[in-house]
């Protein structure tokens, strides 16, 4: 992707150095830690990055068990956090899915319909983008927040003992770094509420607190602390980073890996 982090570092690091991009939407702690112990021995790098987002440590993300593969799409293998899905429900599941995406993707509007939501959808575009949605300007006033800002509030599911067995598992991958003769580095990529309110997640802070407490200390690049306050880095209402997001945590990223 022209757009993505991985292809701008790609394009401003000299031409004898090669980036292998292993990440993969859905993945967690388990699941990298799992793809590096296999590939590690393999591919010999000089350095590896960990991009570590804030529901890496998600209970379903702390298990290399709970995602599968099934028609070529990764599904989740498990429900909740903790039971192992069948063939059949996993099966099940993916039919409900793609019957619902299907049935929204062939409803049928009238002309009126569509132009309002056009209009309707442009218009909170145009507002979130510049963060002047009446939601957003009381909680940056006010410093007001809801559960619903921080999106690892959840005590099933961000539990603390999944941040402890992350950190665990992040120091191995460290290590087994290490051995390979290789660098390693966990950034820590903010979340939009992170960047723009100055928030931070508390599974994150969790994670951290537990990595402090280990030696030698690791090699972080905390992003959080490197973004103005009040910076948008994804598109409106739809949560990916946008360009200009991704050419401001790229930037700071290869900053980080020349200066060390």
């Amino acid at each position: 992707m022209e757009d993505g982090i991985v292809h701008k570092i790609r394009k401003n690091i000299s031409s004898d150095h090669s980036i292998l991009n292993l990440g993969l939407g859905g993945y967690g702690v388990a699941h990298v830690k799992a793809t590096l112990d296999e590939i590690i021995p393999q591919i010999k790098p000089t350095r590896v990055l960990y991009l570590y987002f804030q529901n890496d440590t998600r209970c379903d993300n702390m298990d290399v068990y709970s995602k599968t593969v099934f028609n070529n799409e990764l599904i989740n293998a498990m429900d909740g956090c903790g039971r192992q899905l069948s063939e059949e429900e996993i099966k099940k599941n993916y039919q409900d899915f793609t019957k619902k995406r299907s049935e929204k993707l062939s409803s049928i509007l009238t002309t009126d319909e569509i132009q309002t939501a056009l209009r309707l959808e442009h218009l909170r575009g145009l507002f979130a983008q510049r963060y002047l949605n009446p939601k957003q300007i009381i909680k940056k006033l006010f410093n007001i927040y809801d559960k619903g800002t921080f999106t690892t509030s959840d005590p099933v599911y961000y539990a603390p003992k999944y941040q402890e067995l992350a950190a665990s598992m992040i120091i191995e991958m460290a290590k087994d770094t290490a051995k390979a003769g290789a660098k390693f580095t966990m950034v820590i990529l903010p979340h939009e509420s992170e960047a723009f309110y100055g928030l931070k997640e508390p599974a994150t802070e969790r994670l951290l607190a537990n990595l402090n407490k280990k030696f030698p200390p690791l090699d972080i690049l905390d992003l959080r602390s490197r973004i103005r306050k009040g910076t948008s880095l994804v598109y409106p209402g739809e949560g990916h980073y946008s360009k200009e997001g991704t050419t401001i945590i790229s930037n700071l990223i290869l900053h980080h890996i020349k200066a060390h």
